[in-house]
């Protein structure tokens, strides 16, 4: 917890107790310490960094299509398109010989291949934004490819907004299972994040709706960017930002944002 709070199992209620560190010295007995990061054994499929970075995007924001009941092209959104063609997208297609189409009326990007859609669905990375999960033998991948991944993921879905002058990360779903599968690869790479669901109702023009709102927020973000970052170039706003101890977050790392204003002059 944030204020380095201890958490133990009520023998008599079996519930959850919150142990605040000034109670410890008026406790006689015995706590297990344990760090945020969990520790599996490793069993690394060994694929190309290009090819995490892609399936993290692929989860984050994108599909696999079908055509006559099978599997035939991915297609992926982002406004940045071709800055992710070049930094993945043509790694993919000449590791596994297929194409990309920009659509012109939208944001999409198709990749065509029959094999490399099979290859997917058979990975685990079917469904849509309600069923999506991330498979189990992600969790059992290397810390680095784990990082590649949510790379992926974050800069398809993640974005950072500002509070108090101060960079916010997060991102937001209606599927809190791969939230919760999320949740758990941070914390398989020592990042901490929290969990929040937020559920309102609204009323627009006389018709009421209920909104469900899911989110996990990166409370390190340091690490973050120091660990992961973005794919693109563009995953935030805090260029206009004059506060010198704000920090703006990139792929590149981190920067304090009078610096970063200097570098990109």
């Amino acid at each position: 917890t944030n204020d380095h709070s201890l958490i133990q199992i009520n023998p008599e209620t079996q519930k959850f107790d919150i142990i605040k560190p000034k109670e410890l010295l008026n406790k006689k007995t015995s706590y297990l310490l344990t760090n945020r990061k969990i520790t599996l054994k490793e069993n690394s499929k060994k694929f190309s960094k290009e090819m995490y970075l892609f399936m993290g995007f692929l989860v984050g924001n994108g599909n696999l299509t079908k055509r006559n009941n099978k599997y035939r092209y991915i297609c992926l959104s982002s406004n940045y398109r071709k800055e992710i063609i070049n930094k993945i997208i043509k790694k993919i297609c000449k590791e596994k010989k297929c194409s990309y189409y920009l659509s012109k009326n939208s944001f999409d990007l198709k990749i065509y291949s029959k094999i490399l859609t099979e290859e997917l669905y058979n990975l685990g990375f079917s469904g849509i934004s309600s069923t999506k999960k991330i498979p189990q033998w992600l969790f059992k991948e290397t810390e680095k490819n784990i990082c590649y991944f949510i790379k992926g993921y974050m800069s398809a879905d993640g974005t950072v907004s500002i509070r108090n002058k101060k960079p916010i990360i997060k991102c937001d779903s209606i599927n809190r299972e791969l939230l919760y599968g999320l949740r758990k690869l941070f914390h398989r790479v020592g990042i901490s994040v929290s969990y929040f669901e937020e559920r309102k109702k609204t009323a627009y023009k006389n018709v009421k709706s209920k909104y469900n709102m899911k989110r996990l927020n990166i409370l390190d973000r340091k690490k973050y960017a120091q660990k992961i970052g973005f794919i693109t170039s563009v995953n935030n706003k805090l260029k206009n930002i004059s506060d010198k101890e704000v920090f703006f977050i990139s792929e590149e790392g981190v920067f304090k944002t009078s610096n970063f204003i200097k570098k990109n002059k």
